[in-house]
């Protein structure tokens, strides 16, 4: 696939009329008025370079610049971009007049991004919670750095549920599965448990979804795209057998199941008891 697009605008003034003949005949596929490919295709990243030089100085966001930054298999195949106008925009294009503080743009090769925790916070629109999560779970941001982008928008609209969201977050949740059992613990108010523990077993580096270490108990949460691979699938079963080994007692969920986690944590703790005034 041919990635390059061509922009009227910027070719010189004899070139301009070969270009035009070019998309009379055909051989040039229309993105935007004044943007071209020679690809029939006009793909996602087509439009995406169209969009940018078209509006150089506009910056790319939400779910652009989040499939371009760090989330590259977002199912978005919409451009959004901030400080442009286009009139009579297309379906897929969403162009809004907010301006971009410098500090809070980043560079893409040529392309100009929102910086990654403003898309991280822009994106909760589109996705709610699951833009935190996937942003902490991939460590592209830090909860401080987050916050501290939020003060630099702090009237924007949608804000209360944005703070909502990172005061849920301060567990860090890498799912929105796990940030509704971090709000059950907090809920039950169960006492010494730890969100994404990490272990390491005969040079086996492990991260446990929810940790009680004093009751050797590991709570994992599966949602149901889980085991997407037979590779998944076999990684999951050789982790559960050497927490196992190490002494762990693990326990798995699914949000169906979730809410029986305290009923299940009282019970450990109730065994634990007994076996410790049997020992004493």
């Amino acid at each position: 696939m041919d990635n390059s697009v061509i922009i009227r605008q910027q070719l010189p003034s004899d070139q301009r009329s070969r270009l035009d003949q070019k998309v009379r005949h055909g051989n040039l596929t229309r993105i935007l008025p004044g943007a071209y490919t020679a690809d029939e295709s006009g793909s996602w990243i087509h439009r995406v370079l169209a969009v940018q030089g078209l509006r150089p100085s506009a910056v790319l966001s939400r779910t652009t610049a989040a499939r371009l930054d760090f989330w590259p298999d977002l199912p978005s195949d919409d451009v959004h971009v901030d400080g442009a106008r286009f009139r009579g925009a297309p379906e897929w294009l969403h162009p809004t007049a907010r301006a971009i503080p410098g500090g809070l743009v980043m560079r893409w090769g040529e392309l100009r991004l929102t910086a990654t925790p403003l898309t991280v916070l822009d994106l909760v629109d589109d996705v709610g919670g699951r833009a935190i999560d996937e942003g902490l779970r991939r460590r592209v941001v830090t909860l401080p750095l987050l916050h501290q982008t939020m003060d630099e928008f702090n009237w924007r609209r949608g804000n209360t549920l944005r703070r909502r969201l990172l005061h849920e977050s301060r567990d860090q949740p890498w799912s929105e599965l796990e940030r509704d059992g971090h709000n059950l613990m907090r809920r039950h108010r169960i006492k010494g448990w730890h969100a994404n523990h990490r272990v390491r077993i005969k040079g086996h580096v492990f991260y446990i979804d929810m940790a009680i270490p004093a009751l050797g108990l590991a709570i994992e949460l599966d949602g149901w795209s889980f085991h997407r691979t037979r590779e998944d699938l076999e990684r999951d079963a050789a982790r559960h057998n050497w927490l196992q080994y190490a002494g762990w007692t693990v326990l798995r969920f699914t949000s169906t199941t979730l809410e029986e986690i305290p009923t299940w944590v009282h019970r450990f703790r109730t065994l634990r008891a007994r076996v410790t005034q049997q020992v004493a």
